[in-house]
């Protein structure tokens, strides 16, 4: 049984062995405490419980009727309009 751990592995930049997962269905800007269990039929090497703190991303979203376009797109259009502005 080896340990290790994410980060550099002797001179290579290649990170170590990671175990991934998601948290879902949490509230926007807030703060959360983790407590992650590993499990391994092999064994663990070291601690199984891992425990930390994650803040989620703050929505910061305009509403969609308050956001006004940057360029104007029309597929049977001029290519030398630039889109700054609709097609009369």
């Amino acid at each position: 049984m080896r340990s290790c751990c994410w980060g550099p592995r002797g001179s290579s930049s290649a990170p170590g062995h990671a175990f991934y997962g998601s948290a879902l269905l949490l509230d926007p800007g807030k703060k959360y405490d983790l407590r992650v269990t590993v499990a391994d039929p092999d064994g663990i090497a070291g601690t199984n419980v891992i425990t930390g703190t994650a803040t989620t991303r703050a929505e910061n979203i305009a509403q969609a009727s308050s956001l006004m376009p940057t360029h104007y797109v029309n597929p049977t259009g001029d290519d030398k309009a630039n889109g700054a502005a609709p097609a009369p």
